[in-house]
């Protein structure tokens, strides 16, 4: 977009090109020194001009959009810069629910946990609820899971236990059966068969066709006293401690809901 822009500067003049004298590019000018006005006048009307061109410029369009951290930024097509604009975060706070019993209705953001003799949240949870990378198990790993059981959740850290909420069980169906029972099948922390994390116990899906189950953690139905050193910083693990599947060529997938909460 053009700007009719005129400014009348004051040339001294004439000016030179390699020590000659020339009428070019400004013509002869004056031909003598500035006066301090002239020279005042000149500074003047260069601002005026800039002030012009700066007011006739179009309003910046939004070019480039990147993120910092919690903090975003807008570049705009003046090379102007728009930033930094804080990106609200969502915080899952758990609450403290003391003594509960299975027939109060849990209202969001609770997870209960059994301590052994009461339902009881034990502390707020660090991080809130997280959702687990899905991992899919070969056939292979599905018919050898009583001698290799598979890790879903990796161990907490020291002080930390997983509480799991809800577990998701995809089976894809392939071309051929699985055999085998499956009837202690689901997830244990550390693998061990004496405490399940979940409450599949042998409904997780291996069958002759396509399905999707869900089982809730023992956290919020289950009747199961685990002691603090058996679940503190335990992986929870896939296990089958029944009938060892064979012969199928499907595949299942595992998605976790769960908690990291100190113990």
């Amino acid at each position: 977009m053009g700007v009719p822009l005129t400014i009348g500067l004051i040339f001294r003049g004439p000016p030179y090109y390699e020590g000659t004298p020339t009428t070019t590019p400004w013509g002869a000018g004056q031909g003598a020194d500035w006066s301090g006005y002239q020279l005042d006048s000149n500074f003047y009307a260069l601002q005026q001009g800039l002030l012009t061109l700066a007011a006739a410029m179009p309003n910046g369009e939004i070019v480039d959009v990147f993120q910092d951290g919690n903090e975003f930024f807008l570049v705009l097509s003046n090379h102007e810069q728009i930033g930094p604009i804080n990106l609200p975060t969502a915080v899952l706070a758990m609450e403290d629910l003391s003594d509960w019993s299975t027939s109060t209705p849990l209202a969001a953001g609770q997870v209960p946990t059994w301590t052994g003799s009461e339902w009881t949240n034990q502390a707020p949870v660090s991080g809130g609820v997280i959702i687990s990378d899905p991992i899919t198990l070969t056939a292979s790993q599905i018919e050898n899971l009583g001698t290799s059981p598979i890790t879903i959740i990796e161990a907490p850290g020291a002080g930390y236990a997983i509480s799991v909420i809800q577990t998701i069980y995809s089976f894809e169906f392939g071309t051929t059966e699985f055999s085998g029972s499956g009837s202690n099948a689901g997830l244990f922390y550390g693998g061990n068969e004496t405490y399940p994390a979940d409450t599949s116990d042998g409904n997780a899906p291996i069958e002759a066709s396509s399905i999707v189950n869900s089982a809730p953690g023992i956290g919020i139905f289950g009747s199961v006293s685990i002691p603090p050193a058996d679940m503190a910083n335990q992986p929870i693990k896939y296990c089958n401690f029944g009938t060892e599947y064979s012969g199928g060529d499907g595949t299942m997938k595992i998605t976790v809901l769960y908690a990291k909460v100190p113990v």
